[in-house]
């Protein structure tokens, strides 16, 4: 990837290496355009199902239409999507909610939540000043600057087993 962009923009220019990324993310979208579906659909009776039983795990108000059987069977099969609308975002602020206490219950998964993101954002820094140091100070060309990245990655994707290996073994 990097050491095929450098290479790119050396011969022909910055335009290049973004034409060609576009020409290849364009590939991949018909590529993946064209693959069959391998989820098989659920009958709609059970997917009717599904939804009214999300929607009895919610808490219900105590209306006239919850203690009457006719009413609430009426209700339920005339609008299955608003049921199952309500019940799809109250799931959803849940979800959001869920992470959030998760990582106010344990401080451990806290912390290694911000290492991470401190890993992460490090390592974001290093692609964003790397390059232009190695520009200004080095005097590399694009292309040297692809082959860093690369010459790094490859490190990355040798020391990787090799660091757990270590991990597990000492």
């Amino acid at each position: 990837g990097p050491m095929l962009g450098g290479i790119l923009t050396e011969l022909f220019g910055v335009r290049m290496a973004f034409f060609s990324s576009a020409i290849a993310a364009a590939s991949c979208c018909v590529g993946y355009s064209m693959l069959k579906e391998t989820l098989k659909l659920k009958s709609s009776s059970h997917v009717n199902a599904t939804s009214s039983s999300n929607t009895s795990s919610l808490p219900s108000s105590s209306s006239a239409s919850d203690t009457d059987p006719s009413s609430s069977s009426s209700s339920s099969s005339s609008s299955p999507s608003s049921s199952s609308s309500s019940s799809s975002s109250s799931s959803s602020s849940s979800n959001n909610n869920s992470w959030i206490s998760m990582l106010r219950a344990s401080p451990s998964l806290a912390a290694a939540t911000s290492v991470n993101f401190s890993l992460y954002l490090g390592y974001a820094s290093m692609l964003t000043v790397l390059p232009l140091h190695a520009a200004e100070i080095w005097g590399a060309t694009a292309g040297q600057i692809g082959a860093l990245f690369s010459g790094v990655s490859a490190l990355g994707f040798i020391a990787t087993p090799l660091g757990g290996w270590a991990a597990d073994k000492f």
